[in-house]
Order: structure tokens, then sequence, then C-alpha cells
């Protein structure tokens, strides 16, 4: 996930995948864009800002930071976009100034901490699929047989 345009497929492939599973294709395709242009496009300005570099840092709380910030920015988009533009097109309801900005404040302090979290945990999992790389390419480069200790406990006299 180095490359804007990755967090609208992300986005995308999930609510198709979401769409066949929950409503098997009878669900809102309105929602579908309005999933891609708010999240995608969040995640996808976020990769563009650090330069794909996103939860790369050395330093934790950088990450930490990056992470606030996409939590904080998705607590901007949902109330704002969602329920103020998207939401009474499909709905037919006239948009609340007071619920939005109630939804906005209580959205803020959860995403922003849910976002620092998730960054962290983010961080944790590139260094375990990086090394995990590395120790598989170093392995792979020695020997294509499996090693004898892996066949003796999988085998099944």
């Amino acid at each position: 996930m180095r490359k804007f345009g990755a967090g609208m497929v992300t986005m995308g492939v999930y609510d198709i995948i979401s769409d066949i599973i929950h409503y098997s294709f009878a669900g809102e395709p309105l929602w579908f864009f309005e999933d891609i242009i708010t999240y995608g496009l969040t995640a996808d300005i976020a990769i563009l800002a650090t330069r794909g570099n996103l939860f790369l840092s050395k330093k934790q709380w950088l990450n930490a930071i990056e992470g606030g910030i996409l939590g904080f920015s998705w607590s901007v988009v949902h109330p704002f976009f969602t329920f103020g533009f998207i939401a009474p097109l499909v709905f037919g309801f006239i948009p609340n100034p007071t619920r939005v900005y109630f939804l906005f404040e209580t959205y803020a302090v959860g995403l922003t901490i849910i976002g620092i979290i998730a960054s962290l945990l983010a961080n944790r999992v590139i260094k375990l699929i990086v090394s995990a790389v590395i120790i598989f390419s170093l392995s792979s480069t020695e020997s294509t047989v499996l090693p004898r200790k892996f066949l003796t406990f999988w085998s099944f006299h």
C-alpha cells in the first residue's frame, strides 16, 4: 500500500465483497462510491503526504501521529460528507447541523484513538512481513528442498 490509489481500490474491493456477503447485490450503489471517495481518498491523501511511507517511520511516536491524523480525518469525512451531503440525497431528509457537529465531536475522539492504536499495530505487522520475506528469500536461495525436521513432523506413518 505504497501507491496513490491503493486506498480507493482497497475500499472498492472491500465494499464489493461486503455487499455480496451482506446484501447480495441489493445494496445501494451510491454507498459504493461514497466509501471509495471518502475513506479511500483520505487514505490515499495520507499515502501521498508521506510519499508512500505510511507507518514506516523508525520512531513509534511519528507513526502514532500519522495514525491520529488519519483517524481524525476520517472523523471529518463521515459526518460532513455522508450525513451532510450523500445521505440527504439518498434518503431525502434535510441535514441537521447539530447532528452533524455532534457526530463529528464523538467520532473525532474515538477515531483518533483508534487511528493511533491501528498505526502502531500496522507498523508491527509491516516489520513482521518484511522480516518474513527476508528470511524466506535467504532460505530459498540456499536450498529449495524442505528441511528433514519439517518432513518428519508432517509425515503420517
